[in-house]
């Protein structure tokens, strides 16, 4: 996540590791890609895609593997060691959390090293936590524990938001293809976007919000084409249109629109986004490049789709000015009579 990077650790984590011996450091995630190329670290760390314990799986040779996080409760990095220890059960793991100033000795062997780097950064140590079975079947019902999970926290299916923790306890259950979420409040309109969920393989995240405020944010030169993206409930593949050198995108939903668009104004892009007012707020502070046109239809999904099919052609990306899709858009909302209110970015 990000914080690592805006509270300044990441950079004294990397000098203290780098007395150590060779570190090669690594980041997932869009957030934490945000705020990587935020600090200006890009040349120091490696942008991977996928999951860091997928990486470490298909990677050997490493004498420690840190898993270095910055939360508002520990528990949370004990939960993503637990969860790593699961797939790579011979990683020399240890946790560190630069919040609460803590570093975990998870593997055995490592107790050591984990020792003396809590001395040198003046933080403590504790030890790792058995969190039992968090995944079971019960005939045809398959059931799953979250770990880390902090009241009010929203609770995120492969990226997908999908109800608000009202206990420390949840329970997600699956039965005949319906998902039940037990101790939040769910998010029916999140759980109709997974389609076939594996839970068993799901990536299940808790949060309060991506990212907080943000004291410097980067300028970014790109290389513009005509090219403008079609971005549908998936902010965290921006940076894979980035890589189109687009000139615009038109973003659907709230929180997809705060997220993708706030990436692409660091790279001077503008956004058309199409919300309906149901923003989860996961990225509050979001801003927006200029020439940007935020519009408010009744239901952003249903007119997302029609923009999709009529406009874009069902592809995910076209050729075109955005000065035109603007109004071909803003027409079409104004012609079906779902258009409730629109601001621009100038």
């Amino acid at each position: 996540m990000s914080g690592i990077f805006d509270s300044g650790w990441a950079r004294r984590l990397l000098d203290t590791l780098g007395r150590y011996g060779e570190v090669e450091a690594l980041v997932t995630g869009t957030t934490g890609t945000t705020a990587l190329l935020d600090a200006r670290m890009e040349g120091e760390i490696k942008i991977i895609r996928g999951r860091w314990s997928a990486w470490l799986r298909e990677h050997k040779g490493y004498d420690i593997a840190i898993t270095a996080t910055h939360t508002v409760d520990p528990e949370r990095v004990r939960a993503e060691c637990f969860h790593i220890s699961r797939i790579v059960p011979d990683a020399p793991l240890v946790g560190i959390d630069t919040c609460s100033m803590t570093v975990i000795p998870w593997a055995d062997g490592t107790e050591s090293f984990a020792a003396r780097l809590a001395r040198e950064l003046g933080f403590r140590t504790a030890g790792p936590k058995d969190y039992g079975t968090t995944f079971w079947r019960e005939g045809e019902r398959e059931c799953r524990r979250v770990l880390g999970v902090n009241e009010g926290d929203w609770i995120l299916i492969n990226w997908i938001v999908v109800g608000r923790a009202r206990s420390r306890d949840i329970l997600i259950v699956k039965e005949r293809g319906r998902i039940e979420i037990r101790g939040a409040e769910v998010k029916e309109h999140g759980l109709e976007k997974l389609g076939d969920l594996n839970l068993a393989e799901a990536k299940i995240d808790t949060i309060v919000t991506l990212r907080g405020e943000v004291r410097r944010r980067r300028r970014v030169s790109l290389k513009k084409t005509n090219v403008i993206a079609f971005i549908n409930h998936a902010g965290y593949d921006v940076y894979d249109f980035l890589g189109m050198n687009i000139s615009g995108a038109v973003t659907v939903g709230d929180d997809t629109t705060a997220i993708a668009g706030d990436i692409l104004s660091r790279y001077g892009v503008p956004v058309i986004g199409i919300t309906d007012g149901d923003s989860d707020g996961l990225l509050p502070m979001a801003r927006y490049a200029r020439g940007s046109l935020i519009l408010r239809v009744a239901k952003d999904d249903n007119f997302g789709r029609r923009v999709f099919e009529e406009i874009f052609g069902n592809r995910t990306s076209i050729e075109g000015g955005m000065k035109e899709l603007k109004r071909a858009i803003l027409e079409m909302a104004k012609g079906e009579g779902i258009l409730r209110g629109e601001s621009s970015e100038s």
